[in-house]
């Protein structure tokens, strides 16, 4: 499947493969996704929040704004990733325990992870609290880099996040 999305600024070109090897039953996205998130190094109650925020466990989502699939991980920031990044052989083989063979494509969900994960530990790094981090990697960086006080949608994103933790 091909799609144009319409952002602000530019039009995207999406090209979504079909993933026909792989169970996507929302219980094995959330067992999944904390595994990733422990070989990446993320927290993996953190991260299945995340998820569940962006996409609620849903590997094709797509967003008015063009984020995509579980983690919903921008088009360039899946390029910056891909660009730095190699599937950890620990995923692979995680993969393999599903009977999935892994294709670099948004809408592969180990992939999907490994990328979006990847990137908010990232941020994390260069960040430190997971409260600014969320707000980031909500909203970008701009605002930040811009000495701007962040959007609050990204503000409500983190505390809603931070908050599910808690409970």
């Amino acid at each position: 499947m091909v799609m144009n999305l319409q952002n602000k600024n530019e039009t995207i070109l999406v090209v979504q493969y079909p993933i026909t090897q792989f169970s996507t039953s929302k219980k094995d996205l959330e067992e999944i996704t904390r595994k990733v998130a422990r070989i990446v190094g993320v927290n993996p109650d953190l991260a299945y929040q995340l998820v569940k925020k962006e996409s609620n466990f849903n590997p094709s989502a797509v967003s008015s704004e063009g984020a995509l699939g579980l983690t919903q991980i921008m088009p360039r920031t899946l390029q910056f990733m891909q660009s730095s990044t190699v599937v950890d052989k620990e995923v692979v083989k995680l993969a393999g325990k599903y009977n999935h063979q892994i294709v670099c494509t948004w809408n592969d969900p180990f992939y999907n992870l490994y990328m979006g994960l990847g990137y908010y530990k990232y941020l994390k790094n260069s960040y430190c609290s997971d409260y600014l981090t969320l707000i980031i990697y909500n909203a970008g960086h701009y605002w930040y880099q811009n000495k701007l006080p962040p959007p609050k949608s990204a503000v409500r994103y983190a505390d809603t996040i931070l908050c599910e933790l808690e409970k």
